[in-house]
């Protein structure tokens, strides 16, 4: 078979490395069928301070796409001549036998890491420039790194690489109440609670801690996982006073290491786990997992703000033979778990706090916080309920007396697996799972019927969202007395959702709501009642949800949008009593020219 040639992009790219001071090629590009990639050697030396981590020059392993200038370009320190510590930056850098180089790829993308945005420069993708630009940029990491410049005060916080982490994660629940309440506990280590998700079996929420808290008040998630959690099983924790890294910035391989991590910060690792490791016995459980808290500061130099969670699995315990079932039999059985040698093997750890999940995207924190009530399961309100749970608000609740039929299914968020379950019910789960902080509950009955059995039923709600588009549920809110501190509003859609229709009321406000919604809403029902004139599908009254009712999913979900946002300034300035429509636009041709907003 004839050898394989590289592109002439690739040749190209090759030559302009030759002139690089401190680039030194060791060997062509050669193809490597294990990986398929391109392949080159070279050394790479650094004018700098002399550094007990970084040598002057180094040996780099190079990997190219065969798509150059397109694709991949890595660089892996050599298994003898490369570098053999682990920095910010770079990927764990493990030795393994029979292979040539290490598996500490280095990060230098410009948009890895504050280091790259110091550093900034954008990266070319052309055959002459390429190549060379990360050549250089791994010229000015090994500066970086030697010269401990790589994460200075300021730059964002980034937890080290994990080594062979394993396919599932252990999901904890910190914020800055929880970082407050560990700092003022006494107790560096005890015992914790965990348990599986049913069909996801590759995720275990941690539960509680013991010693448990003071006022023993927290409540670690929300519904879905308190509905789905397993058979809890016990762990050992164990609370340090910074991350345990092996300088500069390596998590530990084996328990010789962890173990002087941790004496440096006070902490007797061996005794610890015994401990755990003894109470457990006792009670016939036995210890799989062990957790290492630690603060963090969102920033390098900044204020511990977060507790985070590092785990590792502890071995099934050896069969030891010549001792009785007591602490001496365990102490044996644990140091033989703990020789230091044996290779630690790292849980996964995410921490699924409300704050960290949201982050990308939520609305006002009183908006979060407020005890919001959904009147009606259809499409409208489920694309409403969607929007507030993605947006951060978790204390929901949906009322319906209506199942999920088959003609639901083209515009409302709910499944096949829901046809002939109750819409309230099924909605409210399927809420619970978008989080798992979310609280959302559900009753599978009417206004009316909640009306006649519960007096007061709405002062337990900061904001209720009528849904139903039905004159009854309008009229029987109007005799009902609201809380001076909530907002109602009533949302629904015109014909052929060309309009969203959202009338939003104070609960201070004292006129009838049915006459002034009426009034309000007089002159759109007349348009309304020209547009839909001769349609014979029609179902009568605007915002019918009959299966029939035209009204597609993606005019339903753009106008939402546009509809929450409306919802969401009137509930943050306690606006008055307003009609709001927000109505699809369109051009002289008929081209749809985007949404409008008239405001009453």
């Amino acid at each position: 078979m004839p050898e394989r040639e590289t592109s002439k992009e690739l040749k190209l790219g090759r030559r302009l490395l030759e002139d690089i001071v401190g680039y030194e090629r060791l060997n062509d590009f050669i193809w490597d069928d294990n990986i398929n990639q391109w392949h080159l050697i070279a050394r790479l030396t650094i004018d700098t301070v002399q550094s007990d981590l970084v040598p002057p020059s180094t040996e780099w392993h190079i990997f190219v796409d065969d798509e150059y200038p397109r694709g991949s370009i890595n660089f892996f320190p050599d298994a003898d001549k490369g570098i053999k510590y682990t920095f910010h930056h770079q990927n764990y850098n493990r030795l393994r036998e029979g292979i040539k180089w290490r598996d500490g790829k280095v990060c230098l993308d410009t948009t890895q890491g504050s280091w790259g945005r110091k550093r900034y420069s954008t990266e070319p993708f052309h055959a002459r420039t390429r190549l060379r630009w990360h050549v250089e940029r791994c010229l000015m990491w090994l500066v970086a790194a030697a010269t401990d410049t790589l994460a200075e005060v300021g730059d964002p916080f980034e937890l080290p690489d994990y080594p062979d982490a394993t396919s599932f994660r252990f999901v904890f629940n910190e914020d800055n109440h929880s970082f407050e309440k560990w700092q003022n506990r006494e107790e560096r280590s005890g015992l914790f609670t965990y348990c599986g998700l049913g069909h996801q079996s590759e995720t275990y929420p941690i539960t509680s801690f013991f010693p448990p808290w003071e006022d023993n008040s927290d409540n670690f998630w929300g519904k879905y996982i308190q509905e789905k959690g397993q058979k809890q099983k016990t762990g050992a924790w164990i609370m340090l006073s910074d991350i345990p890294i092996i300088k500069p910035w390596q998590m530990a391989s084996n328990f010789k290491e962890l173990s002087n991590v941790c004496l440096d910060q006070g902490i007797d690792l061996f005794n610890t786990i015994l401990r755990a490791y003894t109470k457990l016995q006792r009670k016939r459980l036995v210890l799989n997992v062990v957790i290492l808290g630690f603060p963090v500061s969102s920033s390098i130099g900044g204020t511990k703000e977060l507790i985070h969670w590092f785990a590792f699995e502890v071995p099934r315990a050896p069969k030891v033979t010549g001792f009785r079932d007591n602490e001496t039999l365990w102490k044996r059985q644990v140091s033989i778990l703990l020789s230091p040698n044996n290779i630690i093997n790292w849980i996964k750890t995410e921490n699924w706090n409300e704050a960290q999940l949201t982050s990308r995207g939520r609305v006002d924190q009183g908006l979060r916080d407020s005890r919001i009530l959904f009147i009606g399961a259809g499409a409208l309100s489920a694309t409403f309920s969607e929007v507030f749970g993605r947006l951060g608000c978790k204390n929901l609740t949906i009322i319906d007396f209506d199942k999920f039929h088959a003609g639901n299914l083209s515009r409302h968020t709910l499944t096949v697996k829901d046809v002939g379950k109750n819409k309230a019910e099924a909605l409210s789960r399927h809420l619970n799972s978008l989080f798992p902080f979310q609280r959302v509950d559900f009753r599978n009955m009417s206004i009316n019927t909640i009306f006649s059995k519960q007096h007061g039923f709405l002062d337990d709600f900061d904001v209720v969202i009528d849904a139903t588009a039905e004159d009854e549920v309008i009229e029987l809110l109007s005799n009902q007395p609201s809380p001076k501190n909530s907002h109602f509003f009533s949302v629904s859609t015109g014909y052929n959702a060309e309009r969203l229709y959202c009338y939003m009321r104070p609960g201070s406000e004292t006129n009838n709501l049915k006459d002034d919604f009426e009034r309000r809403m007089a002159t759109w029902l007349q348009k309304e009642s020209e547009t839909a004139r001769g349609e014979s599908e029609i179902i009568e009254g605007i915002g019918c949800w009959h299966p029939l009712f035209p009204a597609r999913i993606d005019d339903i979900q753009m106008l939402v949008g546009a509809a929450f946002k409306v919802i969401e300034k009137h509930f943050l300035t306690g606006a008055g009593t307003q009609l709001s429509v927000v109505e699809k636009k369109y051009d002289d041709r008929g081209d749809f020219a985007g949404i409008g907003i008239n405001n009453d």
